[in-house]
């Protein structure tokens, strides 16, 4: 590229013969996949609320259809199945090469968010060899109808080293002008956002200076989905082709009558048990239209917490799955204060898990030591599990609603779910 000086290297750089849609018609589809690859700022323990992934799945209303991804090509065999998320702590983009395989059937069809990585230029790498990198794997991705690219992140590492700076710098020009046209930069990604001070001290968005906290990762979904959100058509999980049949129970979305076992804390839907272990006052109650025309059930804490554990609304599923098959759930979620004008008081951390915690989303066992969870705390809108993978044949499995408080707070904290529906796809990627 002209300006660059790669032209030893031989970087070659081509447009693709990839058919696109219609003149006016969004690129991808209400469930075509998307895969996310990157290091630790991507993973970000796969569904805490320190990675971007679940917080763009709500602003997109789950519209995005995660494969389950089970061998991720990575030697480190205790990453569990994540999903859409091809995350790897630790990885340069060498990872990629030895991974492209697997990321490329991953994003097949789809798209694929490819992190500029952290570790490229705080671990020696040249723009050059970073480059090189990522251009085989956007030739692995034959298929697939999207490449998004987010530019380095602007991390201790680069705002303390002028070297790693300038390998920045010459990173996001090369792909911000990438000729390939199904190569999108995300020139926004990083905006306000501030990760780190300088070489030393850390910034609000981040905890350790590099990776991001909770209200960093949702500002960084926010600044992705400004950007992506053109390609995709309109519609929310509900609409996903995929789903259009076999949900396992077929109820009422999961919450008719108030036939469930409330424990003394008030209604609660048939099919369900309620338990609480925090000490806390809880009122359970059920109802129609409570997020917007779907009947659901609503959990109001107050009083003070005397331990951090949680608040669980269980229900049992029993289905005859084999090995293999891929689970999934969606829903509405929304959580407040009581009165509905505020974010919660109080709130630890929520999670919605099934199949023994194969599928999640967000993570109820989040302990706040990778940042606060207070300034993300509220929430609206239409999640998506991403694909859990049944380990055995038949039998009966969860799907858990959990939230814990923090001890010794006031709490004033509302939880509204509704319209959960679940789902077996059988065997498959």
């Amino acid at each position: 590229m002209p300006g660059f000086g790669f032209g030893a290297i031989g970087i070659a750089r081509h447009r693709r013969g990839i058919a696109g849609p219609p003149a006016g018609s969004p690129l991808m589809a209400v469930g075509d996949r998307l895969v996310f690859a990157g290091d630790s700022m991507t993973y970000g323990n796969g569904d805490t609320p320190n990675a971007y992934m679940p917080w763009l799945t709500l602003l997109a209303e789950g519209r995005f259809n995660y494969p389950a991804t089970v061998n991720k090509g990575s030697t480190n065999v205790s990453l569990p199945p994540e999903g859409g998320n091809m995350g790897v702590s630790g990885q340069n983009s060498n990872g990629y090469i030895t991974r492209k395989a697997n990321i490329a059937a991953a994003c097949a069809n789809g798209a694929l968010i490819l992190g500029g990585i952290e570790n490229d230029f705080a671990g020696g790498l040249t723009a050059a060899q970073s480059i090189a990198n990522f251009e085989e794997m956007i030739a692995a991705c034959t298929t697939a109808k999207r490449i998004y690219i987010t530019p380095g992140a602007p991390t201790k590492s680069v705002i303390g080293n002028a070297g790693n700076a300038a390998k920045k710098t010459t990173f996001d020009a090369y792909f911000a002008a990438h000729p390939d046209p199904r190569v999108k930069f995300l020139t926004n990604c990083w905006n306000g956002i501030t990760l780190a001070l300088d070489a030393i001290n850390t910034g609000p968005h981040s905890y350790d200076a590099v990776h991001q906290n909770p209200l960093g990762a949702k500002l960084q979904a926010a600044n992705i989905w400004s950007e992506i959100a053109a390609d995709w058509a309109a519609g929310t999980a509900y609409a996903d082709p995929a789903l259009a049949s076999g949900d396992l129970l077929g109820t009422a979305g999961l919450f008719a009558g108030t036939g469930g076992t409330a424990n003394g804390y008030g209604q609660v839907a048939t099919g369900w048990t309620l338990t609480n272990s925090t000490g806390a006052a809880l009122a359970a109650s059920v109802a129609d239209n409570l997020i917007g025309d779907k009947r659901g059930q609503r959990l109001v804490a107050s009083g003070t917490a005397s331990a951090n554990s949680r608040i669980r609304m269980r229900h049992t599923i029993t289905n005859a799955y084999v090995t293999g098959d891929r689970v999934l759930v969606i829903g509405r979620l929304r959580v407040r204060n009581a009165a509905g004008d505020g974010p919660p008081i109080g709130l630890r951390a929520i999670g919605i898990s099934a199949l023994g915690g194969a599928t999640r989303f967000l993570t109820e066992a989040y302990a706040g030591g990778q940042g606060p969870f207070a300034p993300v705390s509220q929430i609206d809108g239409i999640f998506r599990n991403f694909v859990g993978l049944a380990t055995a044949t038949g039998g009966s499995w969860t799907l858990d609603v959990d939230f814990q408080t923090v001890t010794g707070t006031a709490l004033d904290i509302a939880l509204d779910i509704a319209d959960f529906r679940t789902f077996n796809l059988g065997t498959g990627i």
